[in-house]
């Protein structure tokens, strides 16, 4: 197993660009991305988004066993999440299963604003961009996790850059 893999976080309200961030650091290369938002989308024509709050948390348990398996059978292959991560418990499954798998952890907190692709109304994402705790990497370095790297990222152009010198990172190595 390479333990320099990484799994890179991406966190955000919806509308941030994590999506965007995961593909244009994915590029072309062999990486997974994990949403738990893919839970609500249908199955057959992949793109109708049948959100239902009751299942979230079923839908996060869908995410997180993916993740597990993309870790376990690939223990090569880079692994992004990208999901809200409001609060630290939200982030501690993932953290959990890096540590597991000798995964390096790298979180990127986005702040940026656009039109978010599952027509959230705009004042329940102002009250998710509100109600994102900061992360705090020394909290987690003193739990023992194998937290690497954090950044909030501001702009597009910031997230376009980071996404470009973290390809090369991980994938031309």
């Amino acid at each position: 197993m390479n333990n320099a893999t990484p799994m890179i976080i991406l966190r955000g309200p919806p509308g941030a660009g994590k999506s965007t961030f995961a593909n244009n650091l994915r590029g072309t290369e062999n990486a997974f991305i994990f949403e738990t938002d893919n839970f609500f989308v249908d199955s057959i024509d992949k793109r109708t988004y049948h959100f239902n709050h009751q299942l979230l948390g079923i839908a996060h348990s869908w995410n997180q066993g993916e993740v597990i398996r993309a870790c376990r059978d690939c223990p090569d292959v880079p692994v992004i999440v990208a999901n809200t991560f409001r609060q630290k418990f939200e982030l501690k499954p993932y953290f959990d299963i890096a540590q597991v798998f000798g995964r390096k952890i790298y979180v990127f907190t986005l702040h940026t604003k656009h039109p978010n692709v599952h027509n959230v109304p705009d004042e329940k994402v102002e009250k998710m961009r509100l109600g994102m705790h900061p992360f705090r990497m020394d909290a987690w370095l003193i739990e023992g996790y194998p937290v690497v790297a954090a950044k909030d990222v501001y702009s597009d152009e910031e997230a376009a850059d980071l996404a470009q010198i973290l390809h090369v990172k991980f994938f031309q190595r």
